[in-house]
């Protein structure tokens, strides 16, 4: 499956996009959102877009955009430093504006929501992996009917004997997990139907930020759902379900909101789903 615009960027370009406090930020162009398929929305939130963007790419550097290669130190706020984080409560928040005062009197717009930042996570998040992270995706149920649906949460666990400072970024209006979907194990695209319906628009991100510090033995944990149905690409440059996925055993994987301070292959995961009668 192709994927949207979220599979361009990389992380520390994406997250450069967000400039100094003080300043308002355009969305962010990105590649066609044709390339994006729906997912389900949770049981209580009404869908938001059928688009799905991916992961970002590991790539580029911060200076693409111009912008400097580090931010200004910033400290991780005391109540972003803990052993367990809700990632979906947290970022129903962050990157919402508010109208601050600052000292000299003057006021701007600053990003609110507990832990999200205002600038790129360059000064506060390494770039490498982080030793000791273990990234997981669990499934309920395991086993689904076809056109069944299954929800998942990926679980990004500080194995190590040392806090972990992580970065994650979401688009406002995405799905926090990205569903790239259900794998053969033969490698065939089980769950998307051949297209040749071609998409000339692209679509924007405004992207949310967020910097965690995770205590040794904590966990942080975002949730999303899949319904076990193929699609196929269409007008108006989106998904449609065609019908339900065939009996089988496959490789669900999904893209994840991390972006810095796991390293490339944290920012996947996937899981055996069953799916039969």
């Amino acid at each position: 499956m192709r994927f949207g615009h979220a599979a361009v960027l990389a992380p520390a370009l994406a997250l450069a996009a967000c400039r100094g406090p003080a300043e308002a930020h355009p969305p962010e162009p990105a590649a066609p959102s044709g390339s994006a398929r729906p997912v389900a929305a949770p049981a209580d939130t009404a869908p938001t877009d059928t688009a799905r963007p991916t992961a970002p790419s590991a790539a580029s550097s911060a200076t693409a955009t111009g912008e400097p290669a580090t931010a200004p130190a910033m400290a991780v706020p005391a109540e972003c430093r803990g052993s367990s984080f809700d990632l979906d409560a947290l970022f129903a928040t962050a990157g919402t504006l508010t109208l601050s005062v600052e000292a000299d009197g003057k006021r701007a717009l600053r990003p609110g929501g507990a832990c999200s930042v205002p600038h790129a996570l360059a000064s506060l998040v390494p770039a490498s992996g982080a030793a000791g992270l273990e990234v997981s995706l669990g499934l309920e149920p395991a086993r689904v009917r076809p056109g069944g649906e299954v929800r998942l949460t990926v679980t990004f666990a500080n194995r190590g004997a040392e806090p972990l400072t992580l970065g994650f970024r979401s688009c406002v209006g995405d799905p926090l997990l990205e569903v790239e979907g259900a794998f053969a194990a033969d490698g065939t695209h089980a769950d998307e139907v051949p297209s040749d319906y071609g998409c000339g628009v692209s679509k924007g991100c405004d992207p949310r930020m967020l910097v965690l510090r995770l205590a040794a033995g904590g966990s942080a944990r975002a949730t999303g759902r899949y319904r076990a149905e193929r699609v196929k690409l269409g007008p108006p440059c989106a998904y449609a379900p065609v019908g339900p996925l065939a009996s089988g055993s496959y490789s669900l994987r999904v893209m994840t909101p991390l972006v810095q301070g796991g390293g490339p292959a944290a920012a996947r995961a996937e899981a055996v789903l069953e799916v039969g009668p």
